[in-house]
């Protein structure tokens, strides 16, 4: 895992190669969608919404180079958030009780935290978003990010584009350590699924018509959980 500061991807990005390291090479960014509506004329912009014109228009043009440079090397591949990290938590209705939590934590007032939460809790992304961006700046994004992390819980989602990078990075993760991750979920997430949960720890991997059943109801139960991407790749359920 390699922080790269601001967004100059390429310069470690090039050593994943057919000539260099062949290792794959997930990079992640932000598209810095606007979280607001933006006025058709960029004239009526204020200066929030001009910001947020600028930050767009840059995650556009990124996204562009981005993808002519990894076009062609099946070692790298780029994915996007369509707007920030924060934000893109919080899209996810599963994680706000975990990034209220941590409201609990930065506040000590009641009314302080009430505020925040109703924000946060708002299904309008120019409210939740414009929110938790204050938080993250208000904390410092480093510090916001591990005070995120200490609160989360068993049924915090990640977001789709993080999920889809450790997909495509995937092919160090066993399939022992798939069946221990699966029955986890199992236990933690759901109730009376102790045969669903005793036919994974006895799965035989060879039998392909089997594995796809047993995962298929394990798909079922949790169609967002985070290892769905890499058990359909590795397995492939959609396969009749």
């Amino acid at each position: 895992l390699i922080n790269v500061g601001s967004t100059g991807f390429k310069n470690i990005a090039q050593i994943f190669h057919p000539d260099r390291v062949q290792k794959k090479c997930a990079i992640l960014t932000d598209l810095d969608k606007s979280i607001f509506e933006l006025p058709v004329n960029p004239d009526e912009d204020n200066t929030t919404l001009k910001d947020a014109r600028g930050s767009q228009i840059s995650g556009i043009e990124r996204k562009v180079k981005l993808d002519a440079f990894c076009d062609g090397n099946e070692w790298i591949a780029p994915f996007y958030a369509q707007n920030t990290f924060e934000v893109e938590l919080l899209s996810e209705e599963d994680n706000v009780d975990s990034i209220c939590n941590v409201v609990d934590e930065i506040f000590t007032q009641k009314t302080a935290k009430e505020q925040s939460k109703e924000k946060l809790k708002n299904e309008n992304v120019a409210v939740y978003g414009k929110e938790i961006l204050r938080l993250a700046k208000k904390e410092k994004k480093g510090w916001f990010a591990i005070e995120v992390a200490n609160n989360i819980d068993d049924k915090f989602i990640l977001p789709k584009y993080i999920d889809n990078a450790i997909s495509f990075v995937n092919n160090k993760i066993s399939n022992s350590l798939i069946k221990k991750i699966a029955c986890y979920r199992l236990e933690k997430l759901t109730d009376d699924k102790t045969a669903l949960i005793d036919e994974i720890k006895s799965l035989d991997f060879d039998a392909d018509d089997e594995v796809r059943r047993i995962f298929n109801a394990y798909k079922e139960e949790f169609e967002r959980d985070f290892i769905i991407n890499i058990i359909n790749e590795r397995f492939n359920l959609d396969r009749t």
